[in-house]
């Protein structure tokens, strides 16, 4: 994809140079087909004006086409505007150049992130189910989204790895606007692995703790969940922003479930505390509906609770408990 932009985007800079400032032409050497076109263009400048168009009109062409490729097929989860304040943003949007693209969806999840209802906890995840419905024909999905953890991770969950791509965006708390999570050629942070606290037994569940946004208070989590295997995943770089590319994203993603795989041993039930940016929370979702896995439960982390800070869950499956 990225490569397909870099070629349309050299035709439209060697078009325009042929046809504004031919001049540049002789400063242009790169030892590759560009250049092969280049000479031709500098010894014969009667064709500049025949080459120059096409090249022009086929490279604008070329990078709308491919850039805007990223964006199609979108779907957002966005919470309801009411606890948006929650988040310093009452509205929730695509960056401007996915602006007049195709199938742009929105999910309003109407849970709060304070203790909400039973009800409304089901009535949201049958929600979420009921959207995915009418994106299971789509061969892409961009993902935007602001709501509590346990929905990010379920819509997640709810998608799974049906093949189809899925462009990831991240809502920027520090500038306020979405940005695209883009490909990456390295990691840029990874976890670190620590017990907190050990049960003998295996069956009486576990509770796996991740820090990447914000880090969770340890002892918190001891008080909350006592007689518990606890483990403490934390970011080496810890910030609502860190995620800076798709490899990264990636990376953290399969680190948490191969944690989970190897240490859930006989327990029946693993308990998923999150205090994670939403891609990190929806890519790690796909990932939790592979087969072998136990039953996974995933808490809401509410930061500015004095206590029980970690007062809902819900489970991934396809029933509305």
């Amino acid at each position: 994809m990225i490569g397909r932009i870099v070629i349309f985007a050299c035709l439209l800079v060697l078009g325009a140079s042929a046809l504004i400032a031919p001049e540049l032409l002789r400063y242009m050497n790169t030892g590759s087909w560009f250049f092969d076109v280049v000479l031709f263009l500098r010894d014969h400048p009667d064709y500049k004006l025949v080459f120059g168009i096409p090249m022009v009109l086929i490279g604008v062409g070329g990078v709308l086409f491919f850039v805007t490729d990223i964006f199609r097929g979108k779907v957002a989860f966005v919470i309801h505007r009411s606890a948006m304040g929650d988040y310093g943003n009452s509205t929730l949007s695509f960056p401007r150049i996915a602006i007049g693209t195709r199938d742009v969806a929105r999910c309003d999840i109407w849970s709060s992130i304070k203790n909400p209802a039973p009800a409304v906890l089901s009535l949201d995840k049958k929600q979420i189910r009921r959207f995915y419905e009418y994106l299971l024909d789509k061969k892409r999905i961009a993902f935007l989204a602001v709501a509590p953890f346990p929905f990010l991770v379920y819509a997640g969950y709810i998608v799974g790895n049906s093949g189809q791509k899925v462009s990831f965006f991240h809502y920027n708390r520090a500038k306020a606007r979405s940005e695209w999570v883009r490909p990456g050629v390295r990691t840029l942070c990874s976890l670190n692995v620590a017990e907190i606290n050990s049960s003998p037994d295996q069956s009486s569940g576990m509770v796996v703790a991740v820090s990447v946004s914000y880090p969770i208070e340890r002892s918190l989590v001891e008080q909350q969940f006592s007689g518990q295997r606890i483990l403490y995943l934390d970011c080496s770089s810890v910030g609502t922003d860190v995620i800076k590319n798709r490899k990264t994203l990636d990376s953290l993603s399969n680190q948490i479930v191969k944690t989970i795989s190897e240490s859930s041993g006989q327990c029946n039930e693993v308990t998923l505390l999150l205090s994670c940016p939403a891609v990190l929370c929806f890519s790690l979702g796909q990932r939790l509906c592979s087969p072998g896995l136990p039953t996974i439960r995933v808490y809401n982390y509410d930061r500015s609770a004095k206590s029980d800070n970690w007062n809902w869950s819900i489970k991934l499956d396809r029933t509305d408990e």
